[in-house]
């Protein structure tokens, strides 16, 4: 079998005779099983076959259709076995035959495609990997040569660069493809552009060492029997790499660049000239594009290399855990399921590192201990010096805090030892490689993000509950992790994200509310998210892959990894009914979140949501979509389809949760009525576009509300409450002491007022009262007020009231207590004419 899990030729046939046999038995739930693992496996082979360039054209067409011709038996005798053990009506039987047929034909041909699309990295073709790419062929008679061409070296490179060197040409017989004597420090690079790359080789040849793995190694064809990479002399190698969505094979030769004086311009050994390490990074360079690879992190390319999960950790970030990761990381590390490595910033953090710390590159963490103090043994694969020789470890590193003589948990004497704490400062990423073998399921779903709008695809993974083991504590959990195919380093990088949610019991799809965005996208090739199952008895998780690209499609690839037996579905069927608003956040209509006066100036609209035939609550799913670098959050509330100017918490329906960057998604089960919707930001003033994609099962709508005062003359005035004029509400005595402001307006007008405190503590309540005045400036009986005093965040407003004009009317502003000093501001809106607000004193 194939390390993807898909079966060869062989393989699928002895599945197909067993379903045979299972059925005859009357097994017919393992039949079933087995007659479409075989058809899934014939279908791979078909296409496969199909594009293959070994044989002749006659032999490649009469195996694929041989594969085909099986694929459809396998189908035809799993939809029969399906009809037979459900026992359904005629028409459900006939549905149940066009649902299987659809997916193992729609289905399984789609998830091809997206991995057909993505063969083409960077100019090279890489196909996906099979059981014939480990048998090379016969040694070739000139040397071989790579038909893709040298690759493109980095200007570090070109300005050493003097000659290609060839293994296979070379009187040196100090060349080999690996040995056992090969020390971890001994790997490194002269040129330090793929530091990542170096970095990781390192830590897999530590892992060697200590567990007698073959990381690395048992990525390079041909082999020996006990599956170490073999030496050619021709100079021809093939590598398997985890390349978008599947293991793909790059062949390269073993022509390298060196300087005039013979050292390699790429990943080599100190002392004997052991081939493994370049050979590794000449390939992954290829599909990278070249040694001018700007450098990704460790993480990254070892999951390319040897295919452990990946991992990155931001050691600054907010939800950062110092003591709960090194638990994690240091218990992975010491059972050799964990890799480690690290990586430093823009800028070093920690001034106490010298010259010990370069930024902006990677380092191999070769040993961790526990022992006193917490702290990790560092490497640093950089070979500093501009001559021929390789310099001695002990030169370009330094041991502290550790006994000349302890080597424990890998502990290398001579490497850089820094307490865990000082890790932690020092560097700003810390990168890990898990072992997958572990989980005992593995699940992938390859599928395509469309470009412009937002396109989310969600997949439900549900769980057998007999499949688990009781005895296991890891059984609940389930590891989901996102990629994003490469297509060429001259693209730029899409930004993805992840984000998972669990339920207990029966999924139906149309009353499942979309997940609450919890993560912001990142440009990274991949995304690792970590759940644990809610309800063990009947647990069931989804997950939702959001991705955005300005200029093309993104293809992308799920993978699962569980203790439990799993299964992917699709995707919910869109709800029949849909409406789509775009619009933009604006220095004035950003207004920020509820904490903000200007919370109120946030774009609203009146969601209309109509029964429809069916009576009832009605699923509704909204995204809400704008630039990537701007925290957004969408509200449904019980506002009538009316601008809202403060959030009441019985008032909302359902949010998106927390703030989030770029992408926000609400859904669940309204009830047919009109609502306000409100759109904000996080920090008032951000500006972006922004999209409202809304899906419903009865009709829907959404309808801009206008801003307060939209269409109205406005008058705005600040001012300040302090000493004698702060003087509080009239049952004090001095209530006319209050900063007064007269209102003058040339005609009869409608026109309404508001008061908003500027930076009164909070819990200061305030008031507007506007009384008419006399022709001799006298205050007179009262006209309108806010009603009773509140510490509202958005202030507190007057309903609109007739003005006869032209007439002055004189507006009382206040707060509660007395003795508060604070900014205010009052604004004037009035509907048919300019509206005059001027400071007056008290008469």
């Amino acid at each position: 079998m194939a390390p993807d899990g898909t079966l060869n030729f062989q393989e699928a046939e002895a599945a197909l005779a067993k379903a045979a046999v299972k059925a005859s038995q009357q097994d017919f739930d393992a039949a079933y099983d087995l007659y479409v693992r075989a058809a899934k496996a014939f279908l791979h082979l078909a296409r496969a076959t199909a594009s293959s360039n070994s044989g002749t054209r006659v032999q490649s067409t009469l195996l694929s259709a041989r594969c085909r011709e099986n694929a459809a038996k396998a189908l035809e005798r799993a939809e029969q076995i399906k009809a037979r053990r459900s026992a359904p009506t005629s028409q459900s039987a006939m549905e149940t035959i066009a649902f299987k047929r659809r997916w193992a034909h729609t289905y399984l041909e789609d998830q091809l495609a997206v991995l057909d699309r993505s063969t083409r990295v960077n100019g090279h073709k890489f196909d996906p990997w099979e059981a014939r790419h480990e048998s090379i062929g016969p040694i070739a008679n000139p040397p071989f040569k790579d038909p893709d061409g040298a690759l493109t070296l980095s200007q570090s490179q070109a300005e050493l660069f003097a000659s290609w060197w060839r293994a296979c040409e070379s009187k040196d017989e100090s060349s080999i493809m690996t040995t056992p004597n090969l020390a971890t420090e001994d790997i490194y690079q002269h040129i330090v552009t793929n530091c990542s790359v170096i970095a990781g080789l390192a830590v897999c040849w530590e892992h060697n060492l200590r567990f007698g793995t073959n990381l690395c190694l048992s990525s390079i064809y041909p082999q020996h029997d006990d599956g170490t990479a073999q030496f050619r002399s021709d100079g021809m190698y093939s590598v398997r790499l985890l390349l978008n969505g599947t293991h793909r094979q790059a062949i390269i030769d073993d022509t390298l660049p060196a300087t005039d004086g013979g050292l390699l311009l790429c990943a080599s050994t100190r002392g004997t000239r052991v081939l493994w390490p370049s050979i590794i990074e000449k390939a992954y360079m290829k599909v990278m594009g070249g040694y001018d690879f700007p450098g990704s992190n460790p993480a990254n390319d070892l999951h390319a290399i040897i295919g452990w999960i990946p991992e990155d950790i931001d050691l600054h970030g907010s939800g950062f855990q110092e003591e709960g990761t090194w638990r994690r990381v240091y218990e992975g590390f010491k059972t050799g399921q964990c890799l480690v490595t690290l990586g430093t910033g823009e800028a070093l953090r920690m001034a106490s590192a010298g010259p010990n710390l370069v930024p902006l590159h990677g380092y191999s963490v070769i040993g961790m201990s526990n022992l006193g103090t917490n702290g990790q043994s560092i490497m640093n694969p950089w070979i500093t010096s501009g001559g021929g020789s390789v310099p001695n470890p002990s030169s370009r590193m330094f041991s502290r805090g550790v006994d000349s003589q302890a080597k424990f948990d890998g502990l290398l004497i001579g490497s850089l030892w820094m307490e865990w704490n000082e890790v932690c400062e020092a560097f700003d990423g810390l990168y890990l490689n898990w072992d997958p073998s572990p989980f005992k399921n593995t699940r992938s779903f390859h599928g395509w993000a469309h470009n412009g709008i937002l396109w989310i695809k969600c997949t439900k993974f549900a769980i057998d509950p007999t499949n688990q083991s009781s005895g296991d504590d890891n059984y609940s959990e389930m590891w989901f992790l996102l990629t994003r195919h490469v297509v060429s380093k001259d693209h730029p990088s899409e930004f993805i994200s992840l984000d998972t949610a669990s339920r207990g019991g029966q999924i139906d799809p149309l009353a499942e509310d979309l997940l609450s965005r919890q993560s912001g996208y990142t440009n990274s090739t991949h995304v690792l998210v970590c759940s644990h199952l809610v309800n063990q008895n009947h647990p069931s998780m989804r997950s939702a892959f959001l991705s955005r690209s300005a200029n093309r499609p993104v293809a992308f690839t799920l993978t699962v990894f569980s203790q439990t037996a799993i299964n992917l579905m699709e995707h919910p069927r869109k709800l029949p009914f849909s409406a789509q608003v775009d619009g933009t956040f604006t220095s004035r209509t950003s207004g920020g979140n509820p904490t903000y006066r200007t919370f109120m100036h946030n774009p609203q609209y009146r969601l209309r949501l109509q029964p429809g035939v069916v009576q009832g609550s009605k699923t509704l799913r909204m995204i809400l979509e704008a630039t990537k670098n701007v925290a957004i959050k969408a509200t449904i509330v019980w506002g009538g389809g009316k601008r809202v100017t403060e959030l009441t918490q019985g008032d909302v329906q359902m949010d998106s949760g927390p703030y989030v960057y770029g992408t926000t998604a609400v859904g669940g089960l309204l009830k047919p009525s009109d609502y306000t919707l409100i759109l904000s930001t996080f920090t008032p003033g951000q500006q972006s576009p922004y999209s409202i994609s809304v899906e419903a099962d009865g009709p829907v709508s959404l309808e801009a509300i206008p801003s307060e005062g939209a269409g109205m003359f406005t008058k705005s005035v600040k001012g300040k409450w302090c000493g004698s004029s702060a003087a509080g509400n009239p049952s004090f005595g001095r209530y006319h002491h209050n900063p007064h402001f007269d209102i003058q307006v040339a005609q009869a007008t409608t026109l309404f007022c508001r008061l908003q405190h500027v930076d009164a503590p909070s819990g200061t309540a305030i008031n507007l009262t506007i009384f008419r005045k006399d022709d001799a400036g006298q205050i007179k009986e009262q006209v309108v007020t806010s009603g009773s005093y509140a510490d509202a965040v958005c202030g507190v407003a007057t309903s609109p009231f007739q003005l006869q004009g032209p007439a002055v009317y004189s507006a009382i502003v206040s707060t509660f207590d007395p003795g508060v000093e604070a900014g205010f501001e009052l604004t004037a809106y009035s509907s048919a004419c300019p509206v005059s607000l001027s400071a007056s004193e008290l008469n």
